[in-house]
């Protein structure tokens, strides 16, 4: 252990937030190392590790968003601002990483101040857990890595909300649920990199199992943790509140009903193109009768970090964000990855309305042979059902560009044509039916699905063309 804390020690090129003339790390580095220097300076009296533990933990004061106090730092650029006023933010290595080991940091250190600082963001990265106990990362600068429970290679958070939980007992909330997703999502005593790996026989990575259990051992070892006699509370997604935008990452969360969704324009990018979904697409639906319906990954797989992601080695392949798209010389041109969205959400007497106009882009952001022609997108959110329109400009209407919705369907789960027009889903306890106003088709699946490996969905690939006059329409409720 003296070792480890000497080799952290003399290559601060890790954890350091003041290197100039070259990228800073991933800022998950500098908060982990922060608590790891402590303790072990604690526990074989190195003041030298405790002095650089205090010095990168108050460098990391500086490294939370101005509004709702996200932690940023992971991505390359990592203190410019992108032209929608974003930094790089990734939810689970925050939550999984980060901010648990800043808050013990903070904690036995006694650092009041970052401390609070600390509890604010964790309060605000709670907004985006789902009642199930998912974290929805369908925007995060690392998303790639998102496995709907948590992260492919983050740790977990207990620990670290566990300590904090004695002024804030919504953590212990959030903790027994994910708890009981970690549960569900472990098969032979592995821990799924996704929710439909197992039925669609795709292997499993090993190193969620072992990076979570370290955690959930942490967890474990305090004497007095016990989860059989908290009070429950309510999570900030269990309420019915409408509403909330967040400004530091452009990103809105809706809960109208039993419907639970996430819009975003967050224009943070990472090392590569083609990551998380930006454009104003809607990156996550939920419902609360048959949970996720579409859940957004990567906007074109590769493999970021090839000895931490798999292989996607089926026939046909593609995103699992709902988008419009055109392909051009086998090219791929959608919303998905264009950085200058324009997006307005209304409250109207029965919900709200998001009114996108967006282009079709490829992942490097080069315009389709149409330019910059806008294409007008319409999210209605009501408690009946969910709307996704659509209406081409009049130099597109009669092009082949068609809207894609892949509805999160495991091998399980039937599917029915009512009519040309109108297809049902039947989950375990609740019917998903889309309607449309032109004819719906399905694109080329493997054996009736695709799974798309992160987050570790199954899905039915739904495609929607325009008609005469340009217009798209795809109506979703559950019954």
């Amino acid at each position: 252990m003296l070792g480890a804390g000497e080799f952290i020690y003399k290559n601060d090129f890790i954890y350091s937030r003041k290197r100039s003339n070259m990228r800073n790390m991933n800022v998950n580095y500098s908060a982990s190392a922060v608590y790891a220097l402590f303790l072990l300076g604690k526990e074989f009296n190195r003041q030298d590790f405790i002095a650089k533990s205090n010095e990168i933990a108050h460098d990391l004061e500086d490294w939370f968003t101005e509004n709702e106090h996200f932690l940023y730092g992971e991505g390359p650029e990592v203190k410019k601002k992108t032209k929608n006023g974003c930094l790089p933010v990734d939810l689970l290595y925050n939550v999984e990483e980060s901010l648990p080991n800043l808050a013990l940091y903070a904690i036995h250190s006694d650092d009041k101040k970052l401390l609070n600082l600390v509890t604010s963001s964790i309060l605000t990265h709670l907004e985006f857990m789902l009642p199930d106990g998912a974290w929805d990362n369908s925007w995060g600068t690392r998303s790639f890595k998102w496995t709907y429970w948590g992260g492919r290679t983050s740790d977990g958070f207990m620990a670290g909300f566990y300590a904090l939980a004695d002024n804030n007992p919504v953590l212990l909330e959030a903790i027994a649920r994910n708890l009981n997703l970690l549960k569900q999502s472990t098969s032979r005593g592995i821990l799924q990199g996704g929710a439909h790996y197992v039925s669609c026989h795709q292997e499993s990575c090993i190193h969620h199992t072992f990076g979570h259990a370290k955690t959930l051992a942490s967890f474990l070892s305090n004497e007095d943790v016990s989860l059989k006699t908290y009070k429950p509370q309510s999570l900030p997604r269990d309420m019915e509140y409408g509403m909330k935008f967040f400004k530091d990452i452009r990103t809105w969360l809706i809960a109208v009903g039993d419907w639970r969704a996430t819009v975003t324009g967050y224009d943070a990018e990472y090392k590569v193109k083609g990551t998380h979904p930006m454009g104003g697409v809607l990156s996550l639906l939920w419902h609360k009768n048959t949970g996720p319906l579409f859940a957004a990954g990567m906007n074109s797989y590769s493999l970021i970090e090839a000895p931490n992601m798999q292989a996607d080695n089926q026939k046909y392949k593609m995103a699992s964000t709902p988008r419009i798209e055109y392909i051009q010389n086998d090219t791929l041109y959608s919303n998905m990855d264009d950085l200058n969205a324009q997006i307005n959400c209304s409250k109207t007497e029965k919900g709200y309305t998001f009114n996108v106009q967006t282009h079709l882009t490829d992942k490097n952001q080069n315009f389709s042979r149409f330019g910059e022609q806008m294409i007008d997108m319409k999210y209605i959110f009501t408690k009946e059902h969910v709307s996704v329109q659509c209406q081409l400009p009049s130099i597109i209407k009669n092009e082949p560009v068609c809207l894609m919705l892949p509805l999160i369907a495991d091998v399980s789960d039937s599917e029915t044509m009512i009519s040309p027009y109108q297809m049902q889903i039947q989950k375990e306890k609740a019917t998903i039916m889309i309607r449309t106003n032109m004819p719906l088709n399905i694109s080329p699946t493997n054996n009736g699905r695709i799974l798309n490996l992160v987050p570790g969905f199954a899905f039915i690939p739904v495609k929607c063309s325009a008609d005469k006059d340009g217009i798209i329409e795809a109506i979703i409720s559950v019954h």
